[in-house]
């Protein structure tokens, strides 16, 4: 495993952990945090906007809507 994303159900937050140097366990950690933020992934070469993520996402209040 190379990559893992874990995202939040509570607000609009997406963290990447990716293993720069395998067999030296350094990992990289990148945080997207609000709607118009975006993500990279490097073990697939991509960028993912946040508000693409949580399209279909209602969140309870509007104050973490845009955090």
């Amino acid at each position: 495993m190379r990559e893992y994303v874990i995202v939040s159900q509570e607000k609009p937050l997406v963290e990447s952990f990716f293993l720069q140097y395998p067999g030296k366990e350094l990992w990289k950690i990148t945080t997207a945090e609000g709607l118009e933020s975006s993500i990279e992934l490097p073990s697939i070469g991509c960028k993912l906007a946040v508000k693409d993520i949580y399209r279909q996402v209602k969140f309870e209040t509007g104050d973490m809507a845009g955090k």
